[in-house]
């Protein structure tokens, strides 16, 4: 159920805001610091780097539903939804913690240094994050398959990049610098 909504996360005032046309129709609470969403079937879902869970919101509403515990150390830093295969995979800095939307139980974990490249491709059941080799000083995209278990490939991308944002009717992927 796709809501229409836009939705902003608001770091310093702990609160999401739900945004219709050119309007703020509500402001909701937010887990502390709140760093990251995520929107997936009429749901938000919340990161905080003040909180080490994920928070459930309601899409139109803005009403917590649920809340998921997740081993981070320093809060979630990304959050990126596959419609697909319906897992939410979160950047915790040392992993990225994989869960079943299904259930809302954290179903895997792929441990590596992860910041903020976390992404999800909309037309299959794999995900990407970024991986700094520090042998050769190169930063590379590396794509895994759904729960974290095998590498599918990597590529070489400049910079420190930021975030990751994948077309479906293309299938490409772009990196932030």
């Amino acid at each position: 159920a796709k809501t229409g909504l836009v939705y902003v996360a608001n770091e310093g005032e702990d609160s999401i805001s739900i945004i219709s046309g050119y309007r703020v129709v509500k402001t909701a609470p937010a887990p502390r610091s709140p760093a990251c969403l995520a929107a997936l079937d009429g749901h938000l879902y919340v990161g905080g780097r003040g909180e080490n869970a994920l928070a459930v919101l309601d899409g139109v509403s803005g009403e917590r539903i649920a809340t998921v515990p997740l081993k981070a150390s320093i809060g979630i830093l990304a959050l990126a939804a596959n419609p697909i295969s319906n897992l939410l995979y979160a950047s915790v800095y040392d992993s990225v913690q994989i869960v079943d939307l299904r259930d809302l139980t954290v179903t895997a974990a792929l441990a590596r240094d992860v910041y903020m490249t976390l992404g999800a491709d909309p037309v299959s059941e794999r995900f990407f994050i970024s991986e700094y080799d520090a042998n050769s000083y190169t930063q590379y995209l590396v794509a895994y398959d759904a729960l974290g278990r095998k590498e599918l490939g990597r590529t070489p991308i400049g910079g420190d990049p930021r975030g990751i944002a994948i077309d479906p009717r293309s299938c490409l992927l772009y990196t932030s610098p």
